[in-house]
């Protein structure tokens, strides 16, 4: 199953139809376009090395799917605070459906 299904199915397992305004193939793109200010992004966990060379926030996710997934923002002192409410929300979401199944929670990175 591809990134873009698990995070599909994250937002339709909740009840949420995903749209996604910008949608990038490489993860240099994503992590500039999220440092442009325009907007957060939800990567695989192998990339997150891109997004901290960067200064970008990333925010470990889990779900049930068993695939841990990424929330990559800008840094605090330049990202909107609808950002931080996303991010809260997403997270909250993730937990509520894994319960904690992989034994680690959620850790939070620059945030």
């Amino acid at each position: 199953m591809s990134l873009r299904s698990h995070i599909n199915k994250l937002f339709n397992d909740v009840g949420i139809e995903a749209n996604f305004a910008l949608s990038a193939q490489t993860i240099e793109s994503i992590c500039a376009l999220v440092e442009a200010g325009c907007g957060s992004a939800i990567i695989h966990p192998y990339a997150i090395h891109a997004a901290q060379l960067r200064g970008l926030s990333a925010v470990p996710l889990n779900h049930t799917a068993r695939l841990d997934l990424i929330a990559v923002t800008p840094p605090p002192h330049s990202r909107a605070k609808i950002t931080d409410g996303f991010v809260k929300r997403v997270k909250h979401l993730a937990v509520s459906e894994s319960d904690f199944t992989n034994g680690t929670g959620i850790t939070h990175s620059n945030i």
